[in-house]
């Protein structure tokens, strides 16, 4: 079949002024991401931070995307190269990568992703990407320097070196995906104990300073409704600045789903007259 070239659809839809929409995948299941597909959203962040997710499951994963029209990126468990690397070799058309917290980090991550000039990548051509032929490695290259880079934003120490970071991105393929809930963890006190709050004034300043310096670069925003799935709170995203929606995970969403169709079955007594 040859070398089939992949449409980043986030980069796309910010370009045609649409902003896109997608979720986080936690199962490891590839008929979820076909649904996913089917629903018609954008793109998926395929999780391997906080799941325990394996190499081949992740290829099939990325496989799956692709078939359904999909876009797919990989949150890597952290900024280790070769983690990196492995989301580029399977197909993944953006690496998100946590914790980002200096112009290094970012440098860290984006000389992973890239091949030299550009980059510290290491060439193989047998790869899923490359359609395990040397002969469309030209091609590879070419997407590969238009793989989107997602710079996680998640620590208050980020702020000390934002300019930095930000200065490691290139406008209109890379992004930032600004952590409300590890940004606010890391402000918690000793005495306030585990709790976290998402509409800490701090966090609130942050993530609206970083939105500021996005703009001023032409870097796109990826963020997440809060506090709930409301159309006011989704609309809230591209009103505060952000270009990209990503609706929770595909686990949260299910639990809720779950919950409120149990809600309506639950409970009915057999012996009322009425089942209304």
């Amino acid at each position: 079949m040859g070398y089939k070239k992949q449409i980043n659809k986030i980069t796309k839809s910010i370009k045609e002024g649409v902003a896109p929409v997608g979720i986080f995948v936690f199962t490891r299941d590839v008929s979820v991401i076909e649904v996913i597909g089917d629903s018609g959203f954008d793109f998926i962040i395929i999780d391997a931070e906080h799941t325990r997710l394996n190499g081949e499951t992740l290829e099939h994963q990325i496989m799956a995307a692709q078939l359904h029209d999909v876009t797919p990126i990989v949150r890597v468990p952290d900024n280790i190269p070769y983690m990196i690397r492995h989301a580029m070799e399977a197909g993944a058309l953006g690496v998100a990568v946590p914790h980002i917290t200096s112009r290094e980090d970012c440098r860290r991550a984006q000389e992973a992703l890239r091949f030299a000039p550009y980059g510290k990548a290491g060439m193989c051509p047998t790869i899923r990407a490359t359609s395990y032929n040397v002969n469309y490695w030209d091609e590879h290259v070419e997407t590969v320097n238009e793989i989107s880079l997602i710079a996680m934003i998640e620590d208050p120490i980020a702020m000390n070196d934002l300019d930095g970071i930000l200065d490691e991105l290139k406008p209109g393929r890379d992004l930032v995906l600004f952590g409300k809930a590890d940004f606010s963890q890391g402000l918690a006190k000793k005495e306030q104990g585990m709790l976290v709050d998402l509409n800490n004034p701090e966090t609130t300043v942050a993530f609206k300073k970083v939105v500021e310096e996005c703009i001023k670069r032409k870097i796109s925003v990826m963020a997440s409704p809060y506090p709930g799935l409301g159309s006011e709170d989704i609309r809230n995203i591209v009103t505060d600045g952000g270009q990209a929606i990503i609706l929770d995970t595909d686990l949260m969403l299910l639990h809720n789903s779950f919950r409120k169709i149990l809600g309506r079955a639950k409970g009915i007594n057999l012996n009322s007259k009425s089942l209304v």
